[in-house]
């Protein structure tokens, strides 16, 4: 990454047709660019006011577009440096000639998180904040934007922040009874550090359990209907998502891809996927629907198989439904209009020895008891996202930090344990104060910082 001592210039939102846009400047040219370019009433600039005037081409003193002006001195802005934020008229040309301008008179081009990255530099948020707003950008459901929000409003820096701070101190113990061992003199006893090396152990295995939920309000919940052919699976899909998502036709083997449809259910992105009809077949492009459909349900947080009960519960589904993990199965029982009296699913599971499944019976052609099969999803994503309101790694490079993190003290611990000398455990101490620190920012060197910003976007 490039240091602080140019200054940058970007289109901050997104490029296309649109009311506003915003252009970005940052650096210690700033103010002269904006006296070159910006024809205004106003003297003086003030912190954090927004100023009305007209954006002018520097060499030609053509007016580009009438503006709003957002100024911000050092240490009061977004990247702790002078700056300044152009809010121009949307749409390519005019964004274009403002941005244009601004590089005529004396910016370069930002770089994708340029903008962040001065944040960082200049201490206004550490890295675990910068990358909270990566992916705050990225969110895919309300609880991701919330997570990331508290994120980037310190809430795992926090966390972090404490966790060093009692490393610190079990470490300054130890070193005080290394210097002061001719002396017989021990400033704090064993136990309190046991007792503290615990603690530290304890809260890094909590930072790393955030992970895996993190994860799943990055990535969704997969919902897999599964089942053989014919089922219903198609007509099942398309009744969850309220429109006609998949082709359903008579003939079996129909959907030979994986077809999904994506919802928000309870606040969490889910995914539903309908996949081929599981059976044996000698067509190569079905053979190849039905292997995909195997991986499907290996990855699913949600199993539906699909039965179609007019035509009964076979020993070879009921085989295939053992095969799956009860916990997180439920078999659905499609087409139960065409039966004459009542059908109860949980019966028929029962008479095959499958009582620990939960069942559902539905009426894709009708539309009725799709309730059932939502309130199995919707329970489904509030149990596995369990966890992703608390404070936890949301990367994986924090995660790889907290893992070594978890390594170097549980080494420390075995070290205290078996009485070996103080300068082992404190060697693996600064190891595991490292790692930590590594995760806001405080001893990382320029490839973990390529690493992180690499992925953001031009503007941020």
């Amino acid at each position: 990454m490039i240091g602080n001592t140019d200054t940058i210039a970007a289109v901050a939102t997104a490029r296309g047709q649109g009311a506003l846009s915003i252009v970005r400047v940052s650096g210690t040219l700033t103010e002269t660019i904006i006296r070159k370019c910006f024809e205004t009433k106003a003297d003086q600039f003030e912190s954090h006011r927004a100023y009305h005037g007209y954006w002018k081409d520097p060499l030609t003193n053509k007016p580009i577009d009438e503006v709003l002006l957002l100024y911000f001195e050092p240490r009061r802005g977004f990247t702790g440096e002078l700056s300044a934020e152009v809010i121009c008229h949307g749409g390519t040309l005019v964004t274009d000639a403002v941005l244009k301008s601004i590089l005529t008179a004396g910016a370069r081009l930002a770089r994708p998180g340029e903008f962040t990255f001065r944040a960082v530099m200049n201490g206004r948020i550490d890295l675990a904040q910068a990358e909270s707003i990566h992916r705050l950008i990225g969110a895919s459901s309300p609880r991701a934007v919330s997570v990331a929000l508290r994120n980037l409003q310190g809430a795992l820096s926090q966390e972090v922040a404490a966790l060093i701070d009692k490393m610190t101190w079990v470490l300054a113990n130890l070193e005080a009874s290394i210097d002061f061992v001719s002396e017989d003199i021990t400033p704090i006893d064993k136990n309190a550090i046991e007792t503290a090396l615990e603690y530290c152990l304890s809260k890094a295995k909590s930072l790393q359990r955030g992970f895996e939920s993190h994860r799943l309000l990055d990535e969704g919940f997969r919902v897999v209907l599964a089942g053989r052919p014919n089922a219903g699976k198609s007509s099942l899909l398309n009744m969850i998502a309220g429109f006609e998502r998949s082709i359903v036709t008579a003939i079996a083997g129909t959907t030979r891809d994986v077809i999904d449809v994506d919802l928000i259910v309870s606040g969490l992105r889910v995914k539903v996927v309908d996949t081929a009809g599981i059976r044996e077949s000698q067509d190569l492009v079905e053979r190849q629907g039905i292997q995909k459909a195997k991986e499907e349900i290996a990855d699913a947080n949600l199993i539906v198989y699909v039965v179609d009960a007019a035509a009964g519960f076979t020993l070879d589904e009921a085989n295939e439904v053992r095969s799956l993990p009860s916990e997180k199965t439920v078999i659905c029982f499609n087409k139960v209009d065409l039966l004459p009296k009542a059908f109860v699913g949980g019966e028929v599971l029962k008479a095959f020895g499958l009582e620990s499944f939960r069942s559902v019976e539905v009426s894709a052609l009708d539309k009725t008891g799709i309730a059932p099969i939502v309130k199995e999803i919707e329970s489904t994503c509030v149990k596995a996202s369990v966890g992703s309101e608390v404070e936890g790694a949301f990367s994986l490079r924090q995660m790889e930090a907290l893992k070594g993190l978890q390594e170097a003290l549980e080494k420390a611990k075995t070290l205290m344990n078996k009485n070996e000398s103080p300068e082992f455990v404190s060697l693996e101490l600064r190891v595991g104060l490292g790692l930590a620190k590594s995760i806001l920012g405080q001893e990382v060197g320029d490839d973990v910082l390529d690493r992180v910003f690499k992925e953001f976007c031009i503007g941020k």
